[in-house]
């Protein structure tokens, strides 16, 4: 059973969820403090008439407040994306209940270190995280693209606050005006992320739902731009690289990991000054107009990197255990 407790931007997974789970949609009801509580009496019930029932949860703190109300046999496991959300803070308390926490790169492992640490948390708490990189489809040739005079800029993602997509509108515009020829295609629903004044300068696509809608896209792309002030490793870095497109990212979260500026993509530190930013992207998809052979060696790169890395087999050998310690009874609700 998947319990959908606050409501997405978009619905692009939501039938995939369907095919392998029971959906119970109770976002409607958790926005009030007092229907929010009938929510967790009726999710507490359901989950303790299983027996040893599994319970795992990402970015929901109604997850946290119904931990109390679980039965002691109850295996709870959360996953944590990024800090700087709040979740971070929001779980603390409930360290000791958690028989599993996993984070999805090593940036984050060090940041709940940190937080530990700082809280005097026991240090065998730490044992109970793991790190489970995410996976992505690795094509097994890097795609062929055809060369193309105007070079081909990518955002794939949301159009929340931390993901700055405002930048890339006005990184467009200013190539725009220094007359580098690049056309700017952004996936999602992200219109309302760029200001009026800099629509003209970008393709907008909207959701794309078919995986291979999306995979043609990077097909048809040269640099991914990525403008975060937060971020764990983004699954869009990694599908970008397996196919060959060079990433162009601020250095936050767990990106520095994988990504070595001027070997595979490139990473922008210090990416307080948005408006230095805006600046300091240009220059990169300039430079990259003028030097096409740096290009493609950076896509080479990228996508090897890519290949060694990415194929997310650490991934499911993980889940697989986790979730195959789920009895038969439980699979029957």
């Amino acid at each position: 059973m998947v319990f959908i407790t606050h409501r997405s931007q978009g619905d692009a997974l939501r039938e995939t969820f369907a095919e392998n789970a029971r959906i119970v949609e109770l976002s409607r009801w958790t926005g009030n403090p007092v229907s929010a509580a009938v929510v967790v009496g009726y999710l507490a019930a359901v989950i303790n008439s299983s027996t040893r029932p599994l319970v795992f949860s990402s970015n929901t703190p109604l997850f946290y407040t119904l931990l109390p109300y679980l039965r002691e046999d109850a295996f709870v496991v959360d996953l944590i994306h990024a800090f700087g959300g709040g979740i971070e803070s929001i779980s603390l308390p409930f360290a000791a209940r958690l028989n599993r926490r996993i984070v999805i790169d090593y940036h984050t492992l060090e940041d709940l270190n940190r937080l530990y640490a700082g809280c005097n948390m026991p240090d065998d708490l730490l044992k109970r995280v793991g790190v489970v990189e995410n996976g992505v489809a690795v094509p097994v040739a890097k795609p062929e693209r055809v060369a193309t005079e105007r070079l081909r800029v990518l955002y794939v993602g949301r159009g929340t606050e931390e993901k700055r997509v405002h930048l890339v509108g006005r990184i467009a515009r200013l190539c725009h005006e220094l007359g580098v020829p690049a056309d700017f295609t952004l996936v999602g629903a992200l219109m309302h992320a760029v200001d009026l004044a800099d629509h003209p300068y970008c393709r907008f696509t909207g959701e794309l739902q078919d995986p291979e809608a999306v995979a043609a896209v990077y097909r048809a792309s040269d640099i991914l731009l990525l403008t975060s002030e937060r971020e764990g490793f983004p699954m869009v870095v990694m599908e970008a690289m397996a196919n060959g497109v060079v990433p162009a990212t601020t250095d936050v979260g767990g990106i520095s990991h994988h990504l070595r500026d001027g070997e595979n993509g490139f990473l922008l530190g210090d990416c307080r000054d948005e408006d230095d930013l805006v600046r300091r992207f240009a220059a990169i998809v300039e430079r990259l107009h003028q030097d096409r052979p740096l290009l493609h060696r950076l896509s080479d790169a990228a996508y090897a990197h890519a290949a060694a890395n990415f194929s997310g087999k650490g991934f499911e050998s993980y889940y697989e255990k986790l979730f195959a310690t789920l009895p038969a009874v439980a699979g029957d609700r």
